[in-house]
């Protein structure tokens, strides 16, 4: 009998899920290269967002803050999922 496990990702991911994730001011198509969002996108389709599950619609509460642009002085900032949770 195969033993199932739950799986969590934890940890400075760096990246916003969603647009939902992001000031409105900024734009997630923009903020991370093509590749990056792209795998983290194809994450996704494997684990779930816990914080966004638990507040799907919570906005303006982030987490990272773009430091190319000083967004944190602006509090125009993004949220990164932590953690996320396999469907175990």
């Amino acid at each position: 009998m195969p033993v199932l496990l739950q799986v969590l990702i934890v940890g400075d991911l760096n990246i916003a899920a969603t647009q939902q994730d992001v000031h409105n001011k900024l734009d997630r198509e923009v903020m991370y290269p093509k590749h990056e969002k792209e795998l983290f996108d194809s994450i996704l389709t494997e684990f779930t967002d816990v914080w966004r599950k638990l507040h799907p619609d919570t906005v303006n509460a982030f987490t990272v803050w773009d430091e190319k642009t000083s967004a944190r002085a602006f509090n125009e900032v993004a949220v990164c999922p932590s953690p996320l949770d396999s469907p175990v």
